[in-house]
Formats: C-alpha cells, sequence, structure tokens
C-alpha cells in the first residue's frame, strides 16, 4: 500500500487480480480486510482514484456492501456493446479520418458481440480483419460472412486458449452442454441415456465433476439452484455447432425446450406425472429458459416475428397454468403478475420488474437473449 501511494503521484493505479474459482484462498478476504483499508489509509479516496480490474470467469462475491460502493470494480470479460463500440472506435480513428455513422457503428457492434460472446481477444482478431478493409465494408458485413468470420477469427482464438488445455475427451460433452445456459446434473443423466453424452461417465454428477475441474462450470446459484456455464465459452461452442452441425445444434435445442417445459407441466417426456413438483421456483427458472430455447427455436427456423409473439405467449399461458394449478407460496404471486403483465396479456409494459427478475436468475447474459428478440 505504501509503495502504491508513492506511485500515485507520478501515475494512475490499477490493480488486475484473477478472480476465478481457481484461487484456493477467497481473494475478497484479503483484498477486504487488509489491502483495501491499507490503501485507504496510503490513499485516501479509493472511490476516485484506485482501479480494481477483475480478470476470470467468475466474479469476486463482495459480502462488504460498503466496500463495493468504495471501490471502483471492473470486470475484464466478457466485453459488453460499449467496450466494443469504444474499441470500434479506436481502430477507425486509425483507418479513418471519419467515424462510423451511428446506425452502422450499432450493428457492427451487435454483430461482433453475437459472433464473439464478447471474448476480448475475439474481438481483437475480428477487428484487425475489418481494419485490413479499412472498415469499407456494409454495416451487416459481419453477419453475412459469419461463418467465414468465426472459423477465421473466433474459434482458432478459442480453441488455442482455452479449449486445448480441456482434458481429453471432455470437449464433446462440452459442446453439448453449451445448448444449454443453465444446467442440472439430472439433465446431464437425461442426455446419457439418450446417446447425446458418451455413457463412460457413468451418470451426471461424474461428468457434471470433471466439467467443473475446467472451471467452465461454476458452482449453482439460487433459486433455482442450476449451474453456471461460462457465458463466452458456452457461447462460442454454441455458435460453432449452430454453424458447423446446424441439424444437430436444432435437435438439441429442441429436446433442451423439451425438457423444461415438460417439466414446468410436470411431467416426464413419455407424459407420465413426475414423483415430486419441481420447487415454484425453480419452475419459474425453467420458464424463462423455456422461452429462451423457444426463442433460439423460432430464430433457426426463420419464424416471422409475429408468429415468435404468437407463440411466446401461448407457451407462457400453458405454463403459467400448470404452475397457478399448484400450490405456491404467496410471495410468488408478484413473479407471476409480473411475467404475465410483460409477456401476456399487455406486452407492451414496462418491462423493468421482469428485467430484475431474470438479470438475478441468469446474471450472466439471460436477460438480453430473453428480451431482445421479442
Amino acid at each position: 500500500a505504501e509503495e502504491l501511494s508513492r506511485l500515485w503521484a507520478t501515475r494512475r493505479v490499477a490493480l488486475l487480480f484473477d478472480a476465478s474459482e481457481q484461487i484456493p484462498t477467497p481473494i475478497q478476504d484479503w483484498i477486504e480486510s487488509d489491502l483495501a483499508p491499507a490503501l485507504e489509509k496510503s490513499i485516501g479516496d479509493l472511490k476516485a482514484q484506485v482501479r480494481l480490474v477483475l480478470a476470470g470467469r467468475k466474479p469476486v462475491p463482495w459480502r462488504n456492501a460498503h466496500f463495493k460502493q468504495r471501490l471502483r470494480v471492473i470486470p475484464l470479460s466478457p466485453f459488453d456493446e460499449t467496450a466494443v463500440g469504444e474499441m470500434l472506435d479506436w481502430f477507425v480513428a486509425l483507418k479513418r479520418r471519419q467515424p462510423t455513422p451511428s446506425s452502422d457503428r450499432q450493428q457492427i457492434v451487435r454483430d461482433i458481440l453475437d459472433i464473439t460472446g464478447g471474448h476480448p481477444g475475439c474481438i481483437k482478431q475480428l477487428l484487425d480483419h475489418l481494419s485490413q478493409k479499412s472498415f469499407d465494408v456494409r454495416p451487416d458485413y459481419v453477419h453475412e460472412h459469419r461463418e467465414t468470420l468465426f472459423s477465421e477469427c473466433v474459434y482458432p482464438v478459442l480453441d488455442t486458449g482455452v479449449l486445448t488445455k480441456l482434458p481429453a475427451g471432455l470437449l464433446p460433452a462440452l459442446q453439448v452442454v453449451s445448448v444449454f445456459r443453465r444446467l442440472l446434473p439430472d439433465f446431464l443423466d437425461f442426455l446419457i441415456e439418450r446417446d447425446h453424452l458418451d455413457s463412460t461417465y457413468v451418470g451426471g454428477m461424474a461428468l457434471l465433476g470433471h466439467l467443473r475441474e475446467t472451471h467452465l462450470i461454476l458452482s449453482p446459484r439460487p433459486p433455482a439452484f442450476m449451474y453456471d456455464i461460462d457465458v463466452v465459452v458456452r457461447r462460442i461452442l454454441a455458435l460453432h455447432m449452430e454453424l458447423k452441425q446446424p441439424k444437430r445444434y436444432r435437435e438439441l435445442n429442441a429436446l433442451a425446450l423439451n425438457i423444461y417445459t415438460h417439466q414446468i407441466l410436470g411431467q416426464t417426456l413419455d407424459g407420465q406425472p413426475l414423483p415430486s413438483l419441481p420447487s415454484p421456483e425453480r419452475r419459474i427458472a425453467y420458464i424463462v429458459e423455456a422461452i429462451f430455447h423457444q426463442l433460439v427455436q423460432a430464430r433457426l427456423e426463420r419464424w416471422p416475428p409475429e408468429e415468435i409473439a404468437t407463440g411466446v405467449k401461448s407457451a407462457l399461458g400453458k405454463y403459467l397454468k400448470a404452475l397457478r394449478s399448484s400450490v405456491a407460496p404467496n410471495e410468488l404471486a408478484l413473479v407471476l403478475e409480473i411475467l404475465v403483465a410483460r409477456l401476456g396479456d399487455d406486452p407492451n409494459q414496462a418491462d423493468r420488474e421482469l428485467l430484475a427478475l431474470v438479470e438475478r436468475l441468469f446474471p450472466s447474459d439471460g436477460y438480453q437473449v430473453l428480451l431482445k428478440p421479442i
């Protein structure tokens, strides 16, 4: 802290930490109890001066709310539209005298995020490619050439940086799992039974253990207690399957939709009643995931917008009817009202409450993918 305070007199200070699960001792304990107080004593105003940059797959879960407010914490990855837009502007400034028109810029940024999943290295490769053409391309150039650009600029970066480090035999399983945004062990059992995953793992929990050792499958989050899958890697692997194995990707997405739908309705895939119903919190989480997979399927099958809206509202009505038929705690009534208001009778109502709900259930990428197509 004393050394950093001396450095601060002449330059900006940023602290870079790897915040992934590989760290055996919780790093936030050390930062909160030792480093931050020493820095605060030496430098004074932490919020105005120190930037804490966290690199890694899992954000630090700060327990000290006061400390979280006082220190600027910047996640390094995945990048969002703001970060990609700033990078694009910087690259364009090196090659052209005039900036990209705002409407073109917005489309390019979104297409870059769509193809890279927010991975910094992949974004850099894609911007390098565009700069070689002096950005003299149509605004939908990235989308039109996404298969070629994905093969040249995106997948090789992920392959070299992440996938080559995976234990032998886990990549096929990770590719299948990437169709899901979140995961339950019993879903793995089902995928093994249906020969979508290698049966040598002898059960979903064993496979889940191997996947978690890669640090790409993270601890489950309440209220659904489903495992988080690394946002960037999952997105790129899913797109890889969509481009290279479109038929298989459609089949797996349709299966995922079927699994969630039957869980919501309280049935097995054979139509038999489940021995016990999932908790109402988990069924609401399943509703969100089922809608996500329905939207993916609609995109893959090129449904027109009005058909997408009608299909989502119809499915939601069926899901909520099944949920209301079981005994739900009173505190879930508001959640049901929010879902009905946003996707039911009046989809034009403000979606702030649903955004907060879905972001809480799926804090990584759920709300963006769920709401924007609608």
